[in-house]
């Protein structure tokens, strides 16, 4: 089984745009859960933004893996492409 997320990646002139990318999960022995294979983190961060709030243009400071638990976001890329994100998206 495949779970399906969005990919903000930067090109070689710095421009960001979106893919559409895949994550393997697997069955799992001791529940009728599945789960992907694990990743590294070394920091992590919750943040709560207030309803209707638009941000300027920026550029990440750092690699990000974002997760909605509630409410929505669109969200811009440097090509120009809008997506819109609402919650359990990632």
């Amino acid at each position: 089984m495949k779970v399906k997320y969005t990919r903000v990646y930067s090109d070689k002139e710095g421009k960001s745009h979106f893919s559409d990318e895949e994550a393997e999960v697997k069955s799992t022995n001791f529940a009728p859960l599945f789960l992907s294979r694990f990743s590294t983190v070394t920091r992590l961060a919750y943040l709560v933004a207030p309803s209707n709030w638009v941000g300027k243009s920026h550029l990440a400071p750092h690699r990000q893996f974002t997760i909605f638990l509630s409410g929505d976001s669109d969200i811009e890329s440097g090509d120009g492409e809008n997506r819109h994100f609402g919650s359990g998206r990632f």
